[in-house]
């Protein structure tokens, strides 16, 4: 009996283990990356409640599973983020491979959630507590993963963004700041983020792909003209007026916008108008930059921005036009301080009267001969026009005093043009041909109370061809040679003193070795070359490299790394034996036209980011290695005029690293959040200084530690709460002494509500500024609401810096340091423009 029961369980056995299937399979999202901790059930196809088995993915995203029966299963993948998948069980197949789609969470529509489809993220705007005026700026800077710098630059997963589509059409190109704080939450049905967009008019192989924004506009913005007005004034004549109107379709698009304001509100394309020249002379990077941006802090500003844009895209011909005009005003009151440590040498108070404008206008256009062929003409021409009048009052210790009044004259005027070509040939050869053609002519004209006068006139004329021709082995492997040459003709006249005059000819040559790829997961470019400036004197050989490496670790991590190594040749203005230059400087320099400055910098950056998850983490380390630069020095400070000589350094070293991070959490049944980070940043440099008379290491070190926390409420009475503070100090030695320190404390608390017809903003904020011998303190608050009569009228309130505004407290001020120069030059700045205004936004 007993071994006839034995017997039957052995052969129970037997038969349980042959009637198990074991399967195997492997869990990945859309670009074959795998994913880990995914939820593997096994169940009934007809009864999804009873579970037979279950498991979770590894680290390799890797699961095995044992099917008890031959029964009919169902194998559902489930994981946080990701669309939820189910396969069917068959008896002939043991290996699964399950690709699950990133998608988004609706926690009762109040998430910022994102979709993966392809290479296409988009973004579900809808789902945020935005206002209709929000900008697409502000909605960008909400997600994780999307960095915008303070000219408006933007990343995606350290990958630089500079195509803005619209309906999936080339707008603005290189025009971030335009899109980007013009396009509001009203107008937008559709926010993507494209890893894979090919522009056919680009010629190029199919592989090389690049990172844009989509913006999908709402129907009502579509094949039709909308326009809207702005008109605010306030407190003591403050005034804002704005128009925008804008046409968008599939063939042609049109944007134009206005503003005039007295508010220090420079509403224009700043940052892309400055970019525009790869090397103008150093007059008019000075003056242009004084006309777009002006100055922060001010006592006085009267500003116009005046900016149309067409573009047209036709089966084979594509086209744009960009004209733009500016005017700039600006009154800033300063107090300039130069010290030996704790020495005080000298004291400046400063008025600084500044007016200028500035008409650009760019024309681009590119012709399809056919789908592997293309023409194009790129043209570009700026006038400008920039003056400056200064009155100051010097006081050297212990007995001298002067005072001075400056007037200084600015003209310039720009052109740049390009003809080109692209070809591909039997779709494995690329040939890359360019002519360009870039004049400048420019007028510098200064004149003091102390009978000091000087004209300059500047001259530069370049001519240069480059050719490029590609291979294409494979898609992770392509090899070119490049080739460049250039002429170049300068000349800085001083009219006044003839002797004090410069002439540069030279002759540039560049031989590039370039290999780059890309597939989905790593992008990488490197070019290694050899150049030749040809002088009449003599001639300098250098060798510069660029290296870009871009790998997608997964959907949601990357690293990115970068190596420039480059030779720059200054300004011929800056090597004139001397220039007087505004705020009573004298700059004296020596023979410098020659020299040729080395920097290299490289970047390392990884990413991790989870647009779904609420979660950002990036890291960054930055390198950077300057060799045979100019610098200016103070050399005497005794006179009416600071005297400033530009001499020649050996090095200056750095690097910074930066790390951030943020998280959002939900809570409570109705899904508030909470979201949190901090950011840490270390910076170190170390470089020759001219100080006592004698070359010194000037050792800088900062810090910077910054923290928030804020609140998203639902139905409560506020929908935003958020605190941050941030804290940086800056020291810098010579010698293990100290020369320098200033520490920067800034605490902010912001909270708004949204509703449908009507919202507010409030932000109060203290910084704080000290250092060894000062202390100032700024306490300001800025306030805007909105309330919509109808859907097309709307009043609107803006108040900014108020307490400055109103004078409490009356000590705001800000300040700032320097010692670059071997002394401590240290500026407190009084001006801020506060202003308080209303009025009303109409929309048609």
């Amino acid at each position: 009996m007993n071994k006839l029961l034995l017997y039957i369980l052995f052969f129970m056995t037997v038969f349980n283990v042959y009637s198990q299937q074991s399967i195997n399979g492997i869990v990945t999202d859309i670009y074959d990356f795998p994913i880990s901790d995914v939820s593997i059930i096994l169940y009934q196809q007809n009864d999804t409640l009873s579970i037979k088995s279950h498991t979770t993915t590894n680290s390799n995203g890797e699961f095995n599973l044992s099917i008890p029966d031959n029964k009919s299963y169902l194998l559902e993948a489930s994981s946080l983020g990701y669309e939820t998948k189910k396969t069917k069980i068959t008896s002939n197949k043991s290996i699964y491979k399950i690709i699950l789609e990133e998608n988004y969470i609706t926690l009762q529509d109040i998430v910022v959630t994102a979709t993966v489809m392809s290479d296409v993220i988009e973004l579900k705007r809808d789902t945020l507590k935005f206002n209709e005026n929000a900008t697409l700026k502000d909605i960008l800077k909400d997600n994780v993963g999307v960095e915008i710098s303070d000219g408006d630059g933007i990343k995606y997963m350290g990958v630089p963004i500079n195509k803005i589509l619209i309906n999936k059409k080339e707008v603005f190109v290189n025009q971030n700041s335009l899109a980007i704080n013009n396009l509001t939450n009203e107008m937008i049905d559709k926010i993507q983020i494209i890893n894979n967009h090919k522009d056919k008019f680009n010629i190029d192989f199919d592989n090389f792909e690049e990172t844009v924004i989509n913006v999908d506009v709402k129907r009502k913005f579509r094949g039709t003209i909308k326009t809207e007005f702005e008109i605010l004034g306030g407190y003591k004549y403050a005034f804002d007026a704005n128009a925008k109107s804008m046409f968008f379709s599939d063939k042609f698009n049109a944007f134009l916008t206005q503003n005039t304001n007295n508010l220090n509100e420079r509403k224009a394309n700043l940052s892309e108008i400055s970019l525009r020249y790869s090397n103008p002379s150093s007059f008019y990077e000075q003056n242009i930059n004084q006309i777009i941006f002006g100055e922060e802090n001010v006592k006085k500003d009267l500003s116009n921005n005046t900016y149309l844009l067409l573009k047209r895209e036709e089966e084979k011909l594509k086209s744009s036009l960009n004209l733009g005009y500016l005017i700039g005003k600006q009154t800033i009151e300063n107090q300039t301080e130069i010290a030996q440590i704790s020495n005080v040498l000298s004291t400046e108070n400063s008025l600084m009267k500044q007016k200028g404008n500035l008409f650009y206008g760019d024309l681009n256009g590119t012709y399809l001969l056919n789908k592997g062929f293309s023409l194009f003409l790129n043209s570009k021409i700026d006038f400008s026009h920039n003056n400056i009048n200064w009155e100051t009052n010097k006081n050297i210790f212990p007995n001298s005093h002067f005072n001075n009044l400056i007037d200084n004259k600015n003209y310039t005027f720009l052109m740049e043009n390009t003809i080109g070509s692209k070809k591909l040939i039997n779709n494995n050869w690329l040939l890359n041909t360019e002519l360009t053609h870039y004049i400048e002519n420019s007028n510098y004209e200064y004149i003091n109370s102390n009978s000091n006068y000087q004209k300059v006139k500047l001259r530069n004329n370049n001519f240069n061809v480059s050719s490029e021709l590609s291979y294409q082995h494979s898609k992770m492997f392509n090899l070119g040679t490049k080739l460049q040459y250039r002429i170049n003709d300068e000349t800085a006249n001083d009219r006044t003193q003839n002797s004090n005059s410069l002439n540069r000819n030279y002759q540039y040559g560049a031989f590039s070795l370039i290999s780059r790829g890309r597939n989905k997961k790593i992008y990488y470019f490197i070019q290694i070359g050899t150049s030749i400036y040809s002088f009449k004197e003599n001639s300098k050989w250098i060798f510069p490299v660029s290296t870009s490496f871009n790998y997608r670790i997964s959907s949601k991590k990357s690293i990115n790394f970068s190596y420039e190594n480059n030779w720059n040749i200054s300004s011929l203005e800056n090597n004139l034996d001397s220039l007087y230059s505004k705020n009573n400087m004298l700059i004296l320099s020596s023979d410098f036209s020659d020299n040729l400055s080395r920097n290299q910098t490289a970047i390392i950056e990884y990413n991790i980011s989870s647009i779904t998850k609420s979660k950002g983490i990036s890291f960054m380390i930055i390198g950077n290695k300057h060799n045979d630069f100019t610098q200016l020095v103070i050399r005497d400070i005794t006179n009416n005029l600071t005297a400033y000589e530009r001499l020649l350094f050996n090095s200056r070293n750095s690097v910074s690293f930066k790390h951030r991070y943020s998280k959002g959490y939900y809570f409570s049944p109705k899904y508030h959040q909470i979201r949190w980070g901090y950011n840490i940043g270390l910076n170190l440099s170390k470089g020759d200084v001219f100080y006592n008379n004698d070359y010194e290491k000037l050792i800088t070190k900062g810090y910077n530690f910054g923290l928030s926390v804020g609140f998203v409420f639902q139905d409560l009475f506020l929908t935003n709460l958020s605190l941050k503070n941030s804290f940086n100090p800056i020291h810098s030695i010579i010698s293990n002494s100290t020369i320098n320190k200033i520490t920067t404390n800034t605490t902010a608390l912001y909270i708004d509500k949204i509703l449908d017809q009507y919202d507010f903003s409030l932000e109060a904020y203290r910084q704080h500024f000290f250092t060894d011998n000062k202390t100032v303190e700024r306490y300001d608050i800025n306030l805007s609401a909105q309330y919509k009569l109808n859907k097309n009228t709307s009043i609107k309130m803006y108040g900014k810096s108020l307490f400055s505004l109103f004078k409490t407290p009356d000590n705001n001020a800000n300040i700032s340091t320097n010692s670059n120069t071997g002394y401590n030059v240290t500026v407190i700045n009084e001006n801020i423009l506060g202003y308080a205004t209303i009025g009303i936004n109409y929309k048609f």
